[in-house]
């Protein structure tokens, strides 16, 4: 009994270290902000909140374009895969799952495509396919995401670290992922045996459309940024010009908060990676209030596309049954 005890023990003590140690760490990261806000305050007054409402429009149309692409991509990646399904059920999907990452946890995202589509195939084949699909997209979007994010900030100008070596790492990055699409779907079909075959989800991605989805992604990337400077600009009066930069560390800003195991949602890191990166651009303190307006922006993205891609499905619903 002691013996039981004491391993039944060992566990807990286990989970309530890595629980304090995860809310130290995020407590770092929010004392970083609140500092940040504190130290920079005065500088507000320097960069005036405006609305320009036309080219705010604008931003809410592209983003909402660039979520709606990104569906589109993941529905050729199922095709790719043998699963041919409906543009528009893949789109609804794609805007439902956008607001898993508004729960605590790292897959309520992945989770919300897998079960949503897994529900409307039924059948053990096809489950495996859409499982492939998810982990090929994330896959796609976050190196894509970081070769712009490498590619675009200027590191040696904000930490003093050569940009060469960084971007080199990227490219790398970039060309195992172009390469790797029949390696990973092996990974899922041994960590699956007892349910799949390898044959049931052969991989149908040559190297030629791995490489076009990678660039569509990356494509995707670039016009996020633009759309991100179009949206500072229109709020805090920049120069005129595309600041890609600020897109840039958007991007990476939500790729290091997702990998970020101890921030539930990448809730502080996303906001610190993204005024440290934008500093050349404008002062912490309007970096953190436009990361809070952007995110405004990106959920009324994510419910212009929820919403379109609702009634579009009702109304092909409805001509289907008439």
């Amino acid at each position: 009994m002691p013996a039981g005890g004491k391993t039944a023990g060992r566990p807990t003590l286990g989970r309530w270290t890595g629980r304090a140690l995860k809310g130290s760490a995020l407590l770092l990261v929010l004392g970083f902000l609140v500092t940040s806000i504190r130290s920079n305050y005065n500088q507000l007054a320097d960069y005036p909140l405006r609305w320009n409402f036309t080219s705010l429009a604008s931003v809410l149309a592209a983003i909402t374009l660039v979520f709606y692409l990104q569906s589109v991509l993941w529905n050729l990646i199922l095709r790719r895969l043998g699963l041919t399904l409906p543009f528009h059920r893949t789109a609804y999907t794609y805007f439902l799952s956008l607001f898993g990452k508004y729960i605590p946890g790292k897959v309520w995202v992945p989770a919300f495509k897998i079960f949503h589509l897994n529900g409307q195939t039924q059948d053990r084949e096809s489950g495996s396919v859409v499982i492939v699909s998810v982990l090929l997209e994330q896959v796609f979007h976050i190196a894509s995401g970081l070769l712009f994010g490498c590619l675009v900030i200027d590191f040696e100008k904000t930490f003093g670290v050569p940009d060469l070596p960084i971007s080199i790492a990227a490219v790398f990055l970039s060309v195992v992922v172009i390469i790797m699409p029949a390696w990973t779907v092996g990974l899922v079909s041994r960590f699956r045996k007892n349910e799949v075959t390898e044959r049931q989800i052969q991989v149908t991605l040559s190297l030629k459309s791995s490489a076009i989805l990678y660039l569509s992604y990356l494509s995707l990337w670039v016009l996020f940024g633009a759309a991100v400077s179009l949206c500072a600009g229109s709020l805090f009066g920049l120069p005129p010009g595309i600041h890609l930069e600020i897109g840039a560390a958007y991007a990476l800003g939500v790729i290091i908060g997702f990998a970020a195991l101890f921030a539930p949602g990448g809730i502080g890191v996303r906001e610190s990676v993204f005024i440290i990166l934008t500093k050349p651009v404008f002062p912490a303190s309007v970096g953190i209030l436009f990361g809070f307006a952007l995110r405004l922006v990106l959920s009324g993205a994510e419910l212009t596309g929820l919403g379109a891609a609702y009634v579009f499905n009702r109304i092909l619903k409805s001509g289907v049954k008439g």
